[in-house]
């Protein structure tokens, strides 16, 4: 052991065991190399040994700085060394969402200048590793359960017992918190009760009997259809605003669309809202001869700035396509003269509603030409 002389560099090693303690050492580079200053460890509450493997490990780092505090604090920039890879990116990154008590770690960290660097675990014969198995017997009071207090505080006694007693039936919840507890997703990352929970692992964790995402509470699948109608109850909301209601508190995989399910299906919504359905589209009429009917559009600009006039024999889909540099309603007209001049001039020529097309130069050409123009739907050119 070594005293502590501040113009040293400071490292800090963190340690959590599975079901034990958390131990940490305070640790100083020196002439003769890394030597120790300080070495703790205490015994975890009933609740942190439900915590997440994840968790455990970032509340040693939390807890750590605040028993060294008195090192720590003022200290130029020191590294902190853990052997679990998840934490580099939540404590060095400030933009990743973390689920809520890491969060509250994280920024308890805030007064002091640390980088968290990993390195693997060392052997059983490591000092912090024994003491993080052998911990001394010290308890303190879990701060961090605040959070889930207030989480829960607006819900009635009545329905928190109701939450926590189908949790603990439903089997797929179950498993959900062996997984969070243990750690262990990558071997149970295809299992089917497990995969739709996989990629926001970091942000699910177990408390008060509840397992929880963030702030909101994973409701089992019993109470899924329940809470959705509760919520949707209240003034009959639409979709929109149901789920906004529920992810306020509640979260399950399927919710957006066990929502949108169930409101499809009220009976009151359906009486009361106004039904705006699409018209099908009509069959179009085949010509009885080719280049009675034409259709006309134009394709472009490409990349040599330039367009194509199409016209397509509605009976045979026989095209005819012109090049031209604009699609003014002069330029149309002359392509138009040079197409019917080949093929003759048709009974109908049908277009969309374009500049080019509902010009009064264009309406005396169909004069001229002795032909009908017929223009489709407006907003719908799937009808050319």
């Amino acid at each position: 052991m070594a005293y502590f002389n501040p113009a040293r560099p400071i490292v800090l090693r963190c340690e959590a065991s599975y079901n034990e303690g958390l131990s940490a050492g305070l640790f100083q580079q020196t002439p003769t190399g890394t030597q120790p200053v300080h070495y703790i460890s205490r015994t975890m509450t009933d609740t942190e040994k439900r915590y997440s493997q994840t968790e455990k490990e970032a509340l040693s780092i939390k807890w750590a700085k605040n028993r060294f505090s008195i090192y720590l604090l003022g200290a130029p920039k020191f590294k902190i060394i853990t052997a679990h890879k998840p934490l580099i990116p939540m404590f060095n990154k400030t933009t990743i969402k973390l689920p809520p008590r890491i969060e509250k770690w994280v920024m308890d960290m805030q007064d002091v200048d640390f980088e968290l660097i990993y390195e693997p675990g060392k052997d059983e014969a490591d000092p912090l590793d024994f003491l993080s198995r052998h911990p001394l017997p010290e308890k303190n009071n879990d701060e961090t359960e605040k959070i889930i207090k207030v989480i829960i505080a607006n819900e009635h006694a009545v329905v928190l017992e109701r939450l926590q007693e189908e949790t603990l039936k439903d089997q797929q919840l179950q498993k959900l918190k062996q997984r969070i507890l243990k750690g262990d997703w990558e071997q149970n990352k295809k299992d089917d009760d497990i995969s739709p929970f996989y990629y926001m692992k970091q942000e699910l964790y177990v408390a008060e009997g509840l397992i929880f995402r963030l702030n909101q509470i994973v409701i089992p699948s019993k109470l899924q259809q329940r809470v959705i109608r509760a919520a949707h109850s209240m003034g009959h909301l639409g979709m929109t605003k149901t789920k906004q209601v529920l992810r306020e508190k509640y979260w399950f995989p399927t919710m957006n669309s066990m929502v949108e399910k169930i409101i499809g299906q009220c009976y009151e919504c359906q009486v009361a809202t106004k039904q705006r359905k699409q018209e099908p589209l009509k069959m179009t009429v085949i010509p009885e001869k080719p280049w009675e009917v034409v259709s006309i559009d134009f394709g472009g600009p490409y990349p040599d700035g330039h367009y194509n006039l199409v016209a397509i024999d509605k009976r045979t889909r026989y095209p005819m396509v012109e090049s031209l540099r604009t699609i003014t309603g002069k330029q149309t007209i002359e392509k138009l003269r040079k197409i019917f001049s080949i093929h003759g001039t048709p009974s109908q020529v049908e277009s969309d509603n374009g500049p080019p097309f509902n010009s009064g130069e264009y309406s005396a050409f169909a004069m001229e030409q002795g032909f009908k123009h017929h223009r489709v739907t407006p907003r719908h050119p799937r009808a050319n």
